[in-house]
């Protein structure tokens, strides 16, 4: 087993951690995690975080569907086709796998509702 393997769990935000989220991810910008737990209440998606050792240490935005507007619909089928947006890894466990493996997961959730790709979204500002 390599030594540099990191114990990952990747679960959907939950209302009781926001806190720990916005403490580790975005301490300036509440909203930035609220926002996306809200995409997730809305049933628009879900907000994958990968925890070690009960610290939060990577994010990913998944959405079931992508931006509705004709530049996209003319090239991308956004109703067969999950999007994700706003990753980051904690710089101290960046190049461990952390992205991979919420990308995987990711792409595990995505084919249990249905989608066919799984394509990468620039947040809506």
């Amino acid at each position: 087993m390599n030594k540099d393997k990191l114990c990952l769990e990747i679960k959907e935000a939950e209302e009781s951690r926001l806190k720990i989220l916005v403490t580790q991810f975005s301490p300036g910008n509440p909203l930035f995690q609220y926002n996306r737990y809200a995409t997730q209440k809305r049933g628009e998606g879900l907000y994958l975080i990968a925890w070690h050792n009960n610290t939060p240490i990577g994010h990913f935005l998944l959405r079931w569907s992508g931006p509705n507007d004709e530049p996209v619909t003319k090239l991308v089928d956004i109703t067969h086709s999950a999007f994700l947006e706003a990753g980051l890894t904690v710089y101290e466990y960046r190049r461990k796998g952390v992205a991979t493996a919420i990308i995987q997961e990711a792409e595990r959730l995505a084919k249990e509702m249905g989608c066919k790709e799984i394509k990468e979204s620039e947040p809506k500002l």
